[in-house]
């Protein structure tokens, strides 16, 4: 009988008898357009950085982060850097409002952490003390062995000891249950001054650190960062 029918007539025909077959097929094409695309426009981050305490300008945020792609050679169509900007840590004497968004600047940090999703911290000294006292920073002695030794040697000569605090009596003087503050303490080297580096401004309001995260499981791609921000 189709070979009667011409034209609309015979579009109408296929679409009373077949509806639901083109239904179900459009639905499914549909889906699988989507997956397709989805995947074609899903990039990989490979390496997840925060800046702490310092907001550079775009270009030089760009610098950071496009630049480290571009110099490596990496397919920024496909992987990505992850930047966690405008984090701001402010002391107990900030007021409510800055003691707030210092808060949710922990919350985001420490859930980037447990999530082993944050590798190199950019950071003031303030930021700098805080990220050591909670024993977030790998020893950078690490590094020797592990980066070229002329790296490493230009590396140390940046090296900043940090204190963790392994142990403190900071919740009995809460409680009032002591007065004196106790603590036990370990000190090594946890950030790299970066100053006067050539891609660092020299715009720079005090010191600017760079720290790895001690659990980063990316420190392939941190020590190559490192050497990214040491070329001239």
């Amino acid at each position: 009988m189709t070979k009667k029918l011409r034209g609309r007539k015979l579009i109408g025909y296929l679409w009373d008898y077949y509806k639901f077959a083109f239904i179900v097929a459009g639905i499914l094409l549909y889906i699988l357009f989507y997956i397709i695309s989805g995947h074609s426009l899903h990039k990989d981050s490979i390496l997840y950085i925060a800046m702490v305490n310092f907001a550079p300008g775009e270009e030089m945020t760009q610098n950071l982060t496009d630049g480290f792609l571009e110099e490596e050679g990496i397919d920024s169509s496909k992987q990505k850097i992850t930047l966690y900007n405008n984090l701001i840590l402010t002391s107990d004497n900030a007021d409510d409002s800055d003691r707030e968004y210092s808060y949710a600047a922990k919350m985001k940090i420490l859930g980037a952490v447990n999530a082993e999703k944050l590798d190199v911290v950019l950071m003031d000294d303030e930021a700098f003390e805080a990220f050591s006292e909670n024993g977030l920073l790998m020893d950078l002695t690490q590094l020797q062995g592990n980066i070229p030794s002329g790296l490493y040697k230009e590396a140390e000569n940046r090296f900043t000891d940090g204190t963790e605090i392994l142990e403190d009596n900071a919740v009995e003087i809460t409680l009032s249950e002591a007065t004196d503050y106790k603590a036990e303490t370990a000190v090594y080297p946890m950030g790299i001054r970066l100053n006067g580096l050539p891609r660092i401004s020299d715009q720079l309001n005090g010191t600017l650190y760079l720290g790895i995260i001690k659990n980063s499981p990316r420190t392939g791609e941190a020590f190559s960062y490192l050497a990214f921000l040491n070329e001239n």
